[in-house]
């Protein structure tokens, strides 16, 4: 990824792109207005383009920019919208382990995205088995030290809970390495592994797991409204997300006016009473220990 400053505007540096199916869920977020030439934040160095079908790529710009995109001797014109957002389809390209740099240009400024590979890209995603991490499956020690493929690709995306489709995420693409793999999930990993030895072209895996979600999280309210309970229910439970702010800043108030009411005000702590919570307390006296040890120890 490469960040240049061309004719007094900086450029920021993104670079590449995830299957269909994820790349219109963030589309149908809608892009902010940009003064500055952007890319998604799902490209970044050491992508992967999904192999033999036509590929969006796209992010924001002044309004009215013209924006070429160019890749594997491809140039795709686009104009960004009123809104600052544009995009442009690639041509199908088949798989390639050579890897490419994706360009986006601008009025001068300029966007560059090292080692973008073309092969298959896989959306991992499901609960806490799905997020176990490699580093914590079995025979971890030795899984980590021989992860060395540099043809496998790996995304997490951040844990995070909205209301609405968002329109970017954090993270970056990064190659499968010892140094990469510890902390991504383990059955992504291993499926992601198999498929490239057995098919031999660059795989990438986007994960996004989210332990203890039920399907409904993942399920827009559009869908969920065609079916009356499911609606209800989530329309229950979003109201309720959205009034527990108020709803912890008058908590403190109302536990102590019903502990009065009731007669259960707790006694401070014995310790309190002592001062030891006191940063200024002597502590001259007290005794040393070795941990760990048991508190009778």
């Amino acid at each position: 990824m490469r960040i240049t400053k061309d004719r007094g505007r900086w450029t920021p540096t993104p670079a590449r792109l995830i299957r269909a199916a994820v790349l219109i869920a963030a589309l149908a977020a809608g892009a902010l207005p940009a003064a500055e030439l952007t890319l998604t934040s799902l490209f970044t160095d050491h992508g992967v383009l999904q192999r033999d079908r036509a590929v969006p790529v796209w992010g924001t710009a002044a309004a009215g920019a013209s924006i070429t995109v160019e890749f594997a001797g491809q140039h795709r014109t686009a104009t960004a919208t009123s809104e600052g957002a544009w995009s442009v389809r690639l041509e199908p390209i088949p798989a390639t382990s050579q890897a490419q740099n994706l360009v986006v240009r601008s009025a001068g400024a300029s966007i560059t995205c090292t080692d973008i590979l073309v092969g298959d890209v896989w959306l991992c995603t499901g609960q806490s088995n799905m997020g176990m991490s490699v580093g914590d499956s079995a025979d971890a020690k030795n899984e980590v030290a021989t992860a060395d493929h540099p043809q496998l690709r790996l995304f997490t995306v951040p844990q995070s809970s909205e209301l609405a489709p968002q329109p970017a995420i954090e993270g970056h693409w990064m190659a499968c390495s010892p140094a990469s793999i510890r902390s991504f999930s383990a059955v992504a990993y291993y499926f992601g592994r198999t498929l490239q030895q057995d098919l031999q072209v660059p795989i990438a895996l986007l994960h996004s797991s989210y332990g203890g979600t039920c399907a409904e999280s993942w399920t827009s309210m559009e869908a969920l409204s065609s079916v009356p309970l499911f609606g209800e229910r989530a329309r229950t439970q979003i109201a309720q997300y959205r009034a527990q702010p108020e709803a912890l800043r008058l908590f403190p108030e109302q536990r102590r006016t019903w502990e009065e009411s009731h007669h259960v005000v707790p006694p401070p702590p014995a310790s309190l009473a002592q001062g030891w919570q006191d940063p200024a307390v002597d502590s001259s006296g007290w005794k040393a220990v070795t941990l760990p040890a048991t508190w009778e120890q």
